[in-house]
């Protein structure tokens, strides 16, 4: 028996019109990002603008990912195409990691050939905008990604964060050259923000590919367990065999469950239904769930222990 809620079309609408902005404005940051570069030839706002090329990049396949996880299933994807999340988070992972392998590499020449920086004023400027934009799109993505339990929507909201430290940490070293003097602080800023980027592009890497090995989620399970212990014993009934993975914006969640043999054909479904409906609120997102009825009384019997 399976059960599964329909897609919310306010849903699928709102991270639509989400990831559209997102697009339009890492594009607008790019421009305003290059244009601080230009005026500067700061190395660490070169790093800073490396990683939104990247993430702009990272983003259109995101929004491509999305439109695609949304997608019923059919007859070559009969699990649907949500797990599209998960390789959409390791190619921003690795867009990320790249980005950072090229915001060293350009720190690291700055700080042996010299830096020259000029125009330090506009550059401030531009990147304290940069940063004021990216924030507000990353608390936007954030908050709708977790409303809707959207893994697309959450690894970006997470890239854009990460985007805002990037392009601190790059104010940062314009900063303190103005107040020092001494402008190898602007290759080193750079140095700094390739670090932060390798952390963040190796953790949504390794979430992807949790995702995609099927990794159990502790707090998910210990949730359903509580929930199935209470439901059944309430029913006179148990539960084995309960497995759960997470399908990218949705669960699935299978178990036996076993109720009285006295309970009519109906009855069993009716309590059931009951039971996966509870899961489903308690869960709070689309769920698939898959409920193989037994009889408690002719289990051992049925499938004597191995």
């Amino acid at each position: 028996m399976s059960h599964r809620t329909t897609n919310d079309e306010k849903e699928v609408a709102e991270t639509r019109f989400v990831m559209t902005v997102a697009l339009l404005t890492g594009a607008v940051l790019i421009g305003i990002k290059a244009a601080a570069y230009i005026l500067t030839n700061s190395s660490a706002v070169l790093g800073d603008a490396v990683e939104s090329l990247s993430h702009i990049i990272a983003t259109a396949f995101a929004f491509s990912a999305l439109l695609l996880s949304y997608r019923p299933a059919d007859r070559s994807h009969l699990y649907g195409h949500s797990k599209i999340s998960f390789l959409s988070q390791a190619v921003e992972g690795g867009m990320v990691l790249l980005a950072a392998v090229v915001i060293l590499g350009n720190s690291l020449m700055d700080f042996l050939r010299g830096p020259q920086l000029r125009n330090l004023d506009w550059g401030t400027g531009l990147s304290a905008l940069a940063a004021i934009l990216n924030l507000a799109l990353g608390l936007s993505l954030h908050t709708i990604g977790k409303r809707h339990n959207a893994i697309v929507v959450q690894s970006h909201a997470q890239h854009v964060l990460t985007d805002v430290w990037t392009t601190l940490a790059a104010l940062g070293g314009l900063f303190l050259v103005k107040l020092t003097g001494w402008s190898y602080f602007d290759p080193l800023c750079a140095a700094a923000i390739a670090i932060v980027v390798t952390k963040t592009g190796w953790g949504l890497v390794r979430s992807s590919l949790s995702g995609l090995l099927d990794e159990a989620h502790p707090q998910t399970q210990s949730t359903l367990e509580k929930l199935l212990t209470a439901e059944t014993a309430k029913r006179g009934g148990s539960y084995h065999q309960l497995r759960h993975r997470q399908l990218g914006n949705a669960w699935a969640v299978e178990y036996h469950l076993l109720l009285p043999g006295k309970l009519t054909l109906e009855e069993a479904h009716r309590a059931a239904c009951e039971i996966e409906k509870i899961i489903q609120d308690k869960l709070g997102v689309r769920t698939d769930i898959v409920t193989h009825l037994e009889a408690i009384e002719s289990h051992d019997e049925l499938h004597p222990p191995q």
